[in-house]
C-alpha cells in the first residue's frame, strides 16, 4: 500500500523500493552528536520528500510560513468555560465556535470530563480535533491526525491515546486498600449506582453513566465532620495520591496533570504545523497548569461575575460568564487579521 502510494504520487521510480527504516538506538544510549548530525542531513528526506508532495496541511519553506502567519490552537476547559456553570449550555458560544471552525483552528476540550462525557458535545458541535480527559488522564488523538509519527501508549476504536494519569482500576485498588484499612468514609463513584451518581452531581442519567465510565481518576465523596475529612485527605497524600475538589466531591488522580498534556500536544502541532500560537481559556484554578502551558492564557468570569483568584503570568482576565466570556475571548484574538 506504501508502495503504491509513494508510486502514484511520483517519489518513487516504478524500478525503486520503498527506502529501508533506519533504527535508532534508545534516547539514553545514542550518541547526541551523532544523531544532531544525522538528523540535520536525512529530516529534510522526510520532511520535504523529492517529487511531488503528498497533500496535508505542511508548510514547507519559511517563506510559506511567513505569508501563512503562525497557526492558532484552542486549549478550553468545559464546565464553567465553553459550558455555563449553572446550565451547562453552550449556545452563547456557537457564534465563536462557528468563526473557529471556518478559520480550520483546531479546538482542544482540556476538562476534568470523562471521555465519554467529552464525546457527546464533540458529537453535537461537530469537533474533530484531539482532546484531554480528566485533568490531564489521558490524550486522545484522531487516526491520522498528524502527519509525522509519533509515540503513544494505546488504540482504542478511532483513537491513538497517551497515557499520563494511573488507570483507574490501579486507583480504584489502592483506595480499596486504604478501606480495608479503616478509612471507610469513601465512597466512589465505582461503588455507586448510576442513580446515586445522578444525585450526587445534578446530572441526567445519560450523562451520570457516562461520568462513571473513568479511565484515569475516581470520583469520591467524604463522610464526617470536617476534621474527619481532612484525615480522610492526609491518608490519600500519603499514598502519592493528588486530589481536587468540585462541589462536595473530591476528583482522585496519580500523574495527570492539564499543562503536561497541553506542552506534549503542543509539542505535536508544532511538529506538524510549524509555528503555532495556543491559547488557552479557563474559569478556576484547576486550569491553572493548562493556562499557563499556553502563549496566550485566558480567564472568564464565574457564576457571580467575579474572576477567580489564579497566578498565571501575563493572563488576560474577559467580561462574561462562562461561555458569554469564551466567546468574548475568541471574538478579541482578531482571527480574520
Amino acid at each position: 500500500m506504501i508502495s503504491n502510494q509513494l508510486l502514484e504520487h511520483e517519489c518513487l521510480k516504478p524500478d525503486e523500493e520503498v527506502p529501508k527504516i533506519r533504527l535508532i538506538p534508545p534516547l539514553q544510549k545514542v550518541d547526541i552528536q551523532t544523531l544532531a548530525s544525522s538528523l540535520e542531513t536525512q529530516l529534510p528526506i522526510y520532511l520535504m520528500p523529492k517529487g511531488q508532495i503528498l497533500p496535508g496541511r505542511v508548510i514547507s519553506t519559511e517563506r510559506e510560513q511567513a505569508e501563512v502567519g503562525p497557526k492558532k490552537v484552542i486549549f478550553t476547559d468545559l464546565d464553567g468555560t465553553l459550558l455555563h456553570p449553572l446550565t451547562n449550555s453552550y449556545t452563547q458560544s456557537l457564534e465563536a465556535l462557528r468563526l473557529l471552525q471556518e478559520k480550520g483552528v483546531p479546538i482542544i476540550f482540556c476538562s476534568a470530563k470523562t471521555r465519554s462525557e467529552q464525546q457527546v458535545y464533540r458529537d453535537e458541535l461537530g469537533i474533530k480535533d484531539p482532546f484531554i480527559v480528566e485533568n490531564g488522564g489521558a490524550i486522545f488523538i484522531p487516526n491520522d491526525y498528524f502527519r509525522l509519527p509519533f509515540t503513544y501508549d494505546k488504540v482504542i476504536k478511532d483513537y491513538l491515546i497517551i497515557e499520563l494519569g494511573l488507570p483507574y482500576q490501579e486507583i480504584r485498588k489502592r483506595l480499596k486498600r486504604l478501606q480495608k484499612e479503616g478509612v471507610d468514609q469513601i465512597i466512589g463513584f465505582g461503588d455507586m449506582s448510576v442513580e446515586e451518581v445522578a444525585r450526587e452531581t445534578a446530572l441526567n442519567l445519560r450523562l451520570a453513566e457516562f461520568t462513571k465510565q473513568r479511565e484515569y481518576s475516581e470520583m469520591i465523596k467524604i463522610e464526617g465532620a470536617k476534621k474527619d475529612i481532612d484525615l480522610v485527605l492526609g491518608k490519600i497524600r500519603d499514598i502519592e495520591f493528588s486530589y481536587n475538589l468540585s462541589g462536595k466531591l473530591y476528583e482522585i488522580t496519580a500523574g495527570n496533570n492539564k499543562g503536561k498534556a497541553v506542552q506534549i500536544l503542543t509539542a505535536l502541532f508544532k511538529l506538524n504545523f510549524g509555528d503555532i500560537v495556543t491559547t488557552g481559556i479557563g474559569d478556576d484554578e484547576s486550569d491553572v497548569a493548562m493556562l499557563a502551558a499556553t502563549d496566550q492564557p485566558i480567564l472568564v468570569q464565574g457564576p457571580d461575575n467575579r474572576w477567580r483568584k489564579v497566578k498565571v503570568r501575563d493572563i488576560k482576565r474577559v467580561k462574561g460568564v462562562g461561555p458569554e466570556g469564551w466567546s468574548r475571548a475568541i471574538k478579541e484574538l482578531k482571527l480574520s487579521e
